[in-house]
């Protein structure tokens, strides 16, 4: 008996590695072999995936235009695990200053799975001797689709979410013995998660990644109702259903699709087989395939490429095109300086220009868009909710319930887990909730915190940088500590706490943090293209040829202040200025003395004060002598009309705070 209820023999002359619909039996090592259905698999309902129209369509797309999705994909993208995508934004919480950015992980990851496929086929029909199979190019499509499973609400924000979470539990301990649920790993990311979640939807597909080290090249595990295992394979698309013996996706297939995905070899995999190397693909012409959808070596990768142009697209509404040269003049080659000759993708040295301006173009997107300063105020906002519910706000997972920051280790809870737990925050009724109802509210009627201020860090202020970095609680204390007579329009004192003060450090760079990144990649030499060399020989090029090209510093950092209070976001603009001139001057910064007297104007959302950090703004501020007592100042702010052709006098200095 073959693996399937109905068999009919295929002719004696038909050859031996050709498996069609009709008799299709089950793999081992690699052979044919006959064998019969287990109990188990005589109880299961299974589909069969053909090349049909049902199973075999096309996606249309507003950057990539048309997208072939083949079986194996739809059958993934229709599972609940991917689905959930579809309400996990791609840019977090870009939508409140780019009304158009709402696009989700869903669209992305369909893009991302077409652009491997893509850059895949390109390379293995220039360079045939690199014995790239279509089973490989299915594995990166498919590490292309999945890559992004494990992501949690509003995407980068719920790592920032857990990321201070567990920092504020490492200081107090007792906020860890006051929470009764699983521990997750400290080093947990969200490609973690994307393991988890691939299993996951193998699961929800009756099958199972055998680790058995004398199965990993058979197909994969039938554990349940789902697709046949054997309909796991490639479709050439030529409207045939016969396929052969190495078509057909096996448990090592779905491991190199992990360590894609991953970058490194995978935890269950160490675990289990004590293997601490790469096994998907152990073939040395292979190891290109691993730097398609996650680089390695240089960071250019299609993930990158569908989210910079899709990003470019929706929130700054330009043509948001895809970097045709980075695909289509991809090459793989040896890297001349590396001693084990290790094959990864390089470029023809005409192209350095092209890789220059998709390094220029990632420090672009995160000044302009990813690192906006109310992009961060809203995200900073979102981690607050998150935080303040976390630990009553949970989520079922069978009979157990996992809070917000420990469902990312459960699969069940986290496909729960989306952008929506904003809204389901506000609509709850516990009285433990009611804080991070409240901030949930106020979120939702986009009353975001408020922005104070920025200050650049320079690369050899060591001390501030370890500061703003693993201390910005110090640059709290500081700033609130100058003291001065402040008060409101109506003579009320106003206080600045501490908790109403938020210093983030914010940093984007060109892709290798203050070092060139043109440094990471490896070009070819026109002679080397016209050689017959079998592998061919990547350099890398030298800096002075494009120092015109280069900028001098390739990392931005910087210190951002944020208020709470949007009523006292014109006083922390005051005392942040203060304290920047004070560091300025060299003066102590603990314990200042502000003998100035603050005036807060009603109307908060004016620009009137904001623009002390560009001194020849149309808005200015002035220090005026009050009346009363002896070194006694106002500081108030003043509109000042510009009239065409005419110059604006440079501000009134801010008066120097001194120590008590």
């Amino acid at each position: 008996m073959s693996l399937f209820s109905k068999v009919t023999h295929q002719p004696k002359q038909a050859t031996n590695n050709r498996i069609t619909e009709r008799k299709r039996p089950a793999l081992q090592n690699g052979n044919q072999a006959k064998h019969k259905k287990s109990r188990e698999e005589k109880r299961f309902k299974l589909k069969r995936l053909t090349s049909t129209p049902k199973d075999f369509t096309r996606n249309n797309d507003e950057v990539h235009h048309s997208i072939d999705i083949c079986p194996v994909m739809k059958a993934i993208i229709d599972t609940e695990q991917f689905q959930r995508l579809r309400n996990i934004k791609q840019l977090g919480a870009s939508d409140l200053v780019y009304a158009a950015a709402d696009h989700n992980r869903f669209q992305h990851s369909i893009g991302v799975a077409h652009l491997a496929r893509e850059m895949c086929t390109r390379i293995r029909s220039k360079q045939k001797n690199l014995g790239t199979t279509l089973k490989d190019i299915l594995c990166v499509t498919l590490a292309g689709l999945l890559h992004d499973l494990g992501h949690g609400p509003f995407s980068h924000v719920y790592e920032q979410f857990r990321s201070e979470l567990l920092s504020e539990m490492k200081k107090d301990g007792s906020l860890e013995e006051d929470r009764n649920f699983p521990s997750v790993p400290q080093d947990w990311t969200h490609e973690h998660s994307s393991l988890v979640m691939i299993d996951a939807t193998l699961k929800s597909l009756g099958l199972e990644i055998d680790l058995s080290s004398d199965r990993l090249d058979e197909p994969l595990k039938q554990i349940g109702d789902g697709i046949d295992r054997m309909s796991m394979r490639v479709f050439k698309g030529d409207g045939t259903d016969e396929f052969d013996d190495d078509d057909v996706l096996t448990s090592r297939d779905f491991i190199f699709i992990k360590e894609c995905i991953f970058g490194k070899p995978i935890p269950a995999v160490v675990e289990k087989l004590g293997k601490e190397q790469l096994i998907g693909r152990t073939d040395p012409r292979k190891a290109w395939l691993y730097d398609i959808v996650a680089n390695r070596h240089t960071g250019i990768d299609v993930d990158k490429v569908d989210y910079f142009a899709r990003d470019e697209r929706r929130s700054l509404a330009q043509a948001g095109k895809i970097n045709c040269q980075i695909l289509y003049e991809a090459m793989v080659a040896k890297d001349a300086t590396d001693k084990g000759e290790q094959l990864m993708i390089c470029y023809p040295k005409k192209c350095v220009e092209e890789v220059l301006e998709f390094f220029r173009f990632r420090f672009k997107m995160h000044g302009t868009v990813y690192q906006h300063k109310t992009t961060c105020a809203a995200a900073i906002m979102i981690v607050d909710i998150l935080k303040l519910a976390d630990k009553y706000y949970t989520l079922p997972a069978g009979s157990k319930r996992h809070s917000i920051s420990s469902a990312v280790i459960d699969p069940d809870a986290f496909l729960a887990l989306n952008d929506n737990i904003i809204e389901n925050i506000r609509n709850s009724t516990s009285a433990d909730l009611k804080p991070a109802r409240d901030l949930a509210e106020r979120f939702l009627k986009r009353d975001l915190y408020k922005f104070a201020g920025e200050m650049n860090i320079k690369f050899s202020d060591h001390a501030m940088l370890q500061k703003a970095k693993h201390h910005p609680e110090e640059i709290v204390r500081e700033i609130c500590s100058i003291e001065g007579n402040h008060k409101d329009e109506d003579g009320n004192a106003v206080t600045l706490e501490e908790t109403d003060v938020i210093v983030k450090f914010g940093s984007w760079h060109y892709g290798r943090k203050g070092e060139n990144p043109l440094t990471a990649v490896r070009f070819v030499n026109r002679e080397a293209l016209c050689s017959s060399d079998e592998i061919l020989t990547a350099h890398e090029v030298d800096e002075d040829d494009y120092e015109t090209l280069l900028p001098r510093k390739f990392m931005k950092q910087c210190i951002r202040v944020y208020c709470k209070d949007s009523s006292k976001t014109d006083l922390l603009l005051h005392m942040f200025q203060a304290w920047r001139c004070n560091l300025e001057t060299g003066v102590a910064t603990h314990g200042l003395q502000s003998s100035s007297q603050f005036a807060i104007s009603r109307d908060h959302s004016t620009a009137e004060v904001s623009n002390l950090e560009r001194p020849r703004a149309a808005s200015a501020v002035a220090l005026t002598q009050d009346s009363g007592e002896e070194d006694n100042y106002a500081y108030t702010p003043i509109k000042r009309k510009i009239q065409d052709g005419m110059e604006e006098p440079s501000p009134i200095p801010l008066q120097r705070f001194h120590l008590k």
